[in-house]
C-alpha cells in the first residue's frame, strides 16, 4: 500500500469536503471558524479567508446570522438541530437547517464543533420525496403513534419537550397538560399514553366541557339502572371502569364543577369510584392525564378550582409551546396536512409560504391545518393568495400593502439616513437600549451620532413602529416590523 503524506491526506480531505453538497464548517472551542468547505463559501458568498476570519458571535453582530447556535451546544455539550436565518453578502435571506456537533477532549470539555447547514427548501423536498416512497420520518424527529396520529416537529422546543414525556411516559404519576387551544394537547396525551407500560390497555378519552353537571357524573363514574328517568336498563360502565388499567385523558378538566371536582378529587385519593345510585365502591387502576387552555392557577385564586385537586393533578406539569414560538415546524405540517389531502406535491407560492410562517395562528395547529386542508381542496394548481380563507387573506393583503409602505418609505429615505438607521437596528437587535446606551454603542463601534440626530431618528422610529419605548430605564426595543425594516435595509446595502 503506497505511503500518504500528511498533506496529501489534507488535500485529499479537503477535495472531498469542497465537493460535498451541504455547507461545512469547524469552530474551536472559542466559537472561532477555523474551516470552510466551497459550500459554504458560495453560500455566504464570502472569500474564504474573510469567513475564516470571523467568530460566529461576531457574525451574528455583523447580521450574518439570526442565532448563534453554538451558544446551545456550548451550554449542553450535545447536538444541537436548529433552523436558522443567514444573510449572505447581498444581505439575501436564506433559510437553513443547522446540525452543529461538539467534539469533546479527554476532560469532557468542548475542543471543536462540526457544523452542517442546508437549505430548508431543499431539505423539506428530500424529506417528503423519502416519505412518500418508504412511509418513514425517522430523520426529523417525528414518531408516529399507534393510531397513526403524527407528531411531526423540528424545533427546539418541541425536541426538548419530546425528552421530557419520554422520561415521564414509563411512569404512573398524573400529568397535567397545559396549553393554548389546537396545540395538540391530545395528541401528546396519545403519545405518552403508547410510550407507557399502559399502552396495551385502552385510553379513554373525554371533554368535560361537552357534558352539563348533571350527565358529567354519570358518564365519569357510571350508574345503576334505575338512577335516574331515562338510565339504561341494566345500567352503564363509567369512563373510569372503561379505562381499567390504562389512561384516562381528562380534556378540558377547567370546566368541572366544585361538586364533580370534589368527587374526582376523593376517586384519586381513594382509588374507587362509587356509580350513581349505587352503594358499592370499586377499585380502580386508571392514570391520568388532564388537560387544559386555561390557568389552573387563576381559577384556585379565584375559587372555581380545587387548591387540593390542583395539587393532585400537577404532579407533572407539561406546557406546549404555541405554534408561534416553534415556527420552524410550520413547514413540515403544511407539507403533512397536504400529505393528509393526497395532495402532497402541490406546490404553493413562496410569498404564500413566507407569510404562513409569519401569521400569529392563534388557534394554532389547528388552524394552520382547517387552513392548509381548505386551500387544498379549493385550489386545483398551485396554492396562491386567493386560495386563502377569507379572514386570513384580509391579514395577507394588509401584510402586502404593509411592506409596499416599508419599500416607500425606505425608498424615501436618503443613504445617509439609511445608514444610521441600519446601524441603530442592528444596535437594537442585539439588546434593548436607551438613547445614553446607543450613543455610548454607537461610539465603541466608532459610528459618530450627535444626541440631537439620535433623538431625531428614533422619534421617526418610534412614530412609524419600528421601535417600541419601555418603562422606566427599559429604553426601547425592536418591533416586529422593525426587523422587517431590517432585512429591506440590508437587502439595499
Amino acid at each position: 500500500m503506497k505511503d500518504i503524506s500528511i498533506k496529501e491526506k489534507y488535500e485529499f480531505y479537503e477535495d472531498v469536503f469542497d465537493n460535498m453538497p451541504d455547507a461545512l464548517y469547524v469552530l474551536d472551542d472559542k466559537g472561532n471558524m477555523i474551516y470552510v468547505n466551497y459550500a459554504m463559501i458560495k453560500k455566504f458568498d464570502i472569500p474564504r479567508d474573510e469567513l475564516l476570519r470571523y467568530n460566529v458571535f461576531d457574525m451574528y453582530d455583523d447580521g450574518l446570522i439570526d442565532y448563534v447556535i453554538s451558544k446551545n451546544v456550548y451550554e449542553q455539550k450535545k447536538e444541537v438541530v436548529m433552523c436558522q436565518k443567514i444573510f449572505n453578502s447581498h444581505g439575501k435571506e436564506l433559510m437553513q437547517m443547522v446540525s452543529q456537533m461538539p467534539i469533546l477532549n479527554d476532560k469532557g470539555d468542548i475542543q471543536y464543533i462540526i457544523g452542517v447547514m442546508r437549505d430548508m427548501e431543499e431539505l423539506i423536498g428530500y424529506y417528503y420525496d423519502a416519505l412518500n416512497k418508504y412511509q418513514t420520518v425517522k430523520d426529523i424527529g417525528s414518531k408516529r403513534s399507534d393510531d397513526n396520529k403524527l407528531l411531526v416537529y423540528n424545533s427546539p422546543q418541541m425536541s426538548d419537550l419530546i425528552r421530557i414525556l419520554n422520561n415521564v411516559a414509563p411512569t404512573d404519576a398524573n400529568i397535567l397538560v397545559q396549553g393554548e387551544s389546537g396545540t395538540g394537547k391530545e395528541v401528546l396525551a396519545e403519545y405518552i399514553h403508547q410510550m407507557s407500560e399502559r399502552r396495551d390497555k385502552e385510553m379513554v378519552r373525554i371533554n368535560c366541557a361537552a357534558f352539563p353537571e348533571t350527565l358529567l357524573e354519570s358518564e365519569l363514574f357510571g350508574y345503576e339502572e334505575g338512577a335516574f328517568t331515562g338510565a339504561r336498563k341494566g345500567g352503564k360502565e363509567g369512563l373510569f371502569q372503561m379505562a381499567q388499567k390504562g389512561t384516562l385523558f381528562l380534556d378540558e378538566i377547567g370546566e368541572l364543577s366544585l361538586p364533580t371536582q370534589a368527587k374526582l378529587l376523593r376517586v384519586l385519593e381513594e382509588r374507587e369510584i362509587m356509580k350513581v345510585g349505587s352503594g358499592e365502591l370499586i377499585r380502580v387502576d386508571v392514570r391520568i392525564i388532564a388537560a387544559t387552555n386555561r390557568d389552573l392557577n387563576a381559577l384556585v385564586d379565584c375559587g372555581t378550582f380545587r387548591l387540593d385537586l390542583y395539587y393532585r393533578l400537577n404532579t407533572l406539569i407539561i406546557n406546549v409551546p404555541p405554534l408561534r414560538s416553534r415556527r420552524s415546524d410550520i413547514p413540515l405540517l403544511i407539507q403533512e396536512f397536504l400529505l393528509h389531502e393526497g395532495k402532497e406535491k402541490m406546490e404553493m407560492e413562496p410569498a404564500v409560504r413566507a407569510f404562513l410562517m409569519d401569521y400569529p395562528w392563534k388557534g394554532n395547529i389547528r388552524e394552520l391545518r382547517n387552513c392548509v386542508e381548505y386551500m387544498a381542496n379549493l385550489s386545483d394548481g398551485p396554492i396562491t393568495a386567493d386560495h386563502l380563507p377569507d379572514y386570513i387573506r384580509e391579514t395577507y393583503e394588509s401584510s402586502r400593502s404593509s411592506q409596499a409602505l416599508l419599500h416607500k418609505r425606505v425608498g424615501e429615505l436618503t443613504q445617509y439616513d439609511r445608514e444610521a438607521i441600519t446601524n441603530i437596528l442592528i444596535l437594537l437587535k442585539r439588546k434593548p437600549a436607551g438613547r445614553r446606551g446607543l450613543l455610548r454603542a454607537l461610539s465603541e463601534e466608532e459610528l459618530y451620532m450627535t444626541e440631537y440626530r439620535l433623538r431625531e431618528l428614533l422619534n421617526y422610529l418610534s412614530q412609524n413602529g419600528y421601535v417600541v419605548f419601555g418603562r422606566g430605564r427599559a429604553g426601547c426595543s425592536l418591533s416586529r416590523s422593525g426587523e422587517q425594516l431590517l432585512s429591506l435595509l440590508r437587502q439595499k446595502s
